[in-house]
Formats: structure tokens, C-alpha cells, sequence
């Protein structure tokens, strides 16, 4: 699952990737756990994560689970099923197999700090992609290729069924969580998204808006909790609110 493009360029930059990884060919990576699934799950996982190689998702949840005290297969059975649920939520996106036209000026926000959330799609998924105004009149974003980057938003454009959102809390929270944004400018871009909760490394759209809010303010945009936050965990946040709709 993942992302995508909305600046001039093309629609398919904001997607995860344009094909399906494989698994590499180098020595795998040896889990801690003994539970005989485990391999199983990562391998799905990295099936579904276009641009993630399996050492990476290993390694990604081996992480999580050494800083949970969870299982590393209890960690990749949760992962994966939200990463499914992702794939069957058709609440406001196009048909599946559909791609979704980027080609909607986003305009200006109402806010420093506002979110945005636009359809995207990949190897015909359905997914989403999200983005965060650094100032009312530019926007941060990661996609593959150029990782986290600050355009103008002359620059990013978004497709039918876009929402433009104001996170419901202060200004002064909202700008915290702008300026945390800029300190993410040149990072690469994380194709693993169903294990993407983390300030550090690599980030992915999503994931730079929802660090953003979460290490600047202590906000969690994740409306559902679950190991990785996507674009329609932060569209479907108790915090953000629509104030336009494309």
C-alpha cells in the first residue's frame, strides 16, 4: 500500500512504487522469535508494500516489537491485518482499478499547519496520500524520488474527492507541528508503511504528518491505533476537521 504524486510532475511519483519488489536475494535476516508464521507474514507484507524490501520490513518489525514488548509475530499479524483493511476501506476513494486524476489546484490553506488528503493509487490499489502546510502557502510532502520536500502549492495538485483539513487545536500547536515538518526536509522516502510509526530514518507522506503533530504536540492524528498510520488514518482523525472538498 501507499504513495503517490500530486506536485507537476506526475501522479505516479506519490505512489509507493510503480512494481512489486522481490524478495532479496541476500542472506534473510534472523528473527528473534521461532514462531514458523513469522516469515510468512513478513513475506506478505512485503508483497503488499511496493518499493519495501523483506530485510527492511524484517528489521522494521523486529523495532517495534523490541519497543512494545511484543511479539515479532503478534506485531506482523497486526500489520498486515490493518494493511488489508486499508485495501477494502472504499469509503471515499474511486473503484478499485480506477486511477484517481491529479489534476485539481490545491490552492492555499486556511491555516500554518493545515493536512491535506487526496485519492491516489498504485498497481491498481486504491489508497491515498497526505501532506502538511508548512506555511499557507507551501507544502511538504514525501514521495519517492525526491523523499520529504517543500513546494509551493502551485506546484502540488490533487484529484476528485480531496480534502483540505484544519487540525482542531491551536495555532501555536499548529505551528509547532509546521516547523517539526521542516526539520524532516531531505530525508529518503519509506516504502513501509504498515510499520511507519517513528520520527527516525526515512519517512513516507502519512508519516511525516502524523510525526509532525505527534513529536511537536503530542496529537496522534491515527484515528485507529493500529502499527502504521496511513493518508485516511489522519482524513478520519478525531482532530482534523474538512473545511473544503474537491
Amino acid at each position: 500500500m501507499n504513495i503517490f504524486k500530486f506536485s507537476a510532475s506526475s501522479v505516479a511519483g506519490l505512489a509507493l512504487a510503480l512494481s512489486f519488489p522481490s524478495i532479496a536475494s541476500a542472506e534473510p535476516y534472523t528473527p528473534t522469535g521461532d514462531d514458523s508464521n513469522l516469515r510468512s507474514l513478513v513475506t506478505e507484507l512485503v508483497e503488499q508494500s511496493p518499493g519495501a524490501s523483506y530485510e527492511e520490513m524484517m528489521q522494521a518489525v523486529e523495532d517495534v516489537a523490541i519497543s512494545t514488548g511484543t511479539s515479532e509475530t503478534q506485531v506482523a499479524s497486526e500489520a498486515l491485518a490493518e494493511l488489508n483493511s486499508q485495501a477494502n476501506n472504499a469509503r471515499i476513494q474511486p473503484r478499485s482499478g480506477s486511477k484517481p486524476s491529479a489534476n485539481k489546484a490545491i490552492g492555499t490553506s486556511r491555516y500554518r499547519g493545515d493536512v491535506f488528503y487526496t485519492p491516489a493509487s498504485t498497481a491498481g490499489v486504491n489508497h491515498g496520500h497526505s501532506g502538511i502546510y508548512s506555511y499557507t502557502t507551501k507544502i511538504i510532502e514525501a514521495n519517492p524520488g525526491s523523499g520529504v520536500a517543500e513546494r509551493s502549492h502551485t506546484q502540488v495538485k490533487v484529484a476528485s474527492g480531496a480534502r483540505k483539513q484544519y487540525v482542531s487545536t491551536s495555532q501555536a500547536n499548529r505551528n509547532k507541528a509546521a516547523n517539526r515538518a521542516r526539520t524532516y526536509l531531505g530525508r529518503g522516502y519509506n516504502y513501509i508503511f504498515a510499520l511507519n510509526k517513528t520520527e527516525r530514518g526515512s519517512m513516507n507522506c502519512s508519516q511525516t504528518v502524523w510525526a509532525a503533530y505527534k513529536n511537536a504536540t503530542g496529537i496522534d492524528l491515527d484515528s485507529n491505533g493500529g502499527p502504521g498510520v496511513y493518508p485516511s488514518d489522519i482524513l478520519n482523525s478525531r482532530y482534523t476537521k474538512t473545511y473544503q472538498t474537491y
